[in-house]
């Protein structure tokens, strides 16, 4: 077998050594501005108005906006996996003397009826950014596909209402995600708070 000698290695030129360390230099300038568009588009909003409710928000870019129910709207992420992770306002009218405890103990009866294995976790109050006075209760319970042809695991869904008495009606704001996401998107609920205004 004919073996070929080895060509020995020439050392980099000048321009070969400066075009190395501008292809890094540019991939790196890439990586850096794909993580900031990243970024932005996580964080981007829309706003949402409705002057008959009174309320102002701003709510996560590409989510999806219902209006249908009964609630002044609820917007989910589409593109999250398995449970889509949501945010929503809706409003009560109570009677002059009703708290927002009251409030929270009619959400947890109904909801004890309508979803499995509901439980509560805390209820503590909480100053909204604006300065007004609101309850947060903490619940966890386990979704699971109504369609019997897509059923998949059942999912603990970890759920957040915070509720504010304002002019003799209960604004609640709702936002639930899978448990296991729930901190990593804890932060949405965070932004929402701070943009509503009601």
């Amino acid at each position: 077998m004919q073996q070929f000698p080895l060509v020995p290695e020439r050392p980099l030129t000048r321009t070969q050594r400066w075009a190395n360390a501008l292809v890094v230099a540019a991939a790196l300038i890439t990586l850096g501005v794909g993580l900031i568009m990243k970024d932005q588009l996580m964080s981007g909003t829309q706003p949402f108005q409705d002057l008959a409710a009174g309320i102002l928000a701003q709510y996560p870019s590409g989510w999806l906006l219902d209006r249908s129910g009964g609630y002044v709207f609820q917007v989910r992420d589409a593109q999250s996996s398995g449970f889509h992770t949501m945010l929503g306002v809706s409003i009560l009218p109570i009677g002059g003397d009703a708290k927002a405890r009251n409030v929270l103990d009619a959400l947890t009866l109904e909801r004890a009826r309508s979803l499995a294995a509901y439980d509560v976790l805390s209820s503590a109050p909480l100053t909204l950014p604006d300065g007004d006075l609101a309850t947060r209760l903490e619940y966890v319970y386990v979704a699971s596909e109504s369609n019997p042809f897509l059923q998949a695991v059942p999912t603990v869904v970890h759920g957040v209402d915070v509720v504010v008495i304002k002019r003799g009606q209960a604004i609640v704001v709702t936002f639930r995600a899978e448990a296991d996401r729930f901190d990593k998107e804890e932060w949405r609920l965070e932004q929402f708070l701070a943009s509503l205004e009601f």
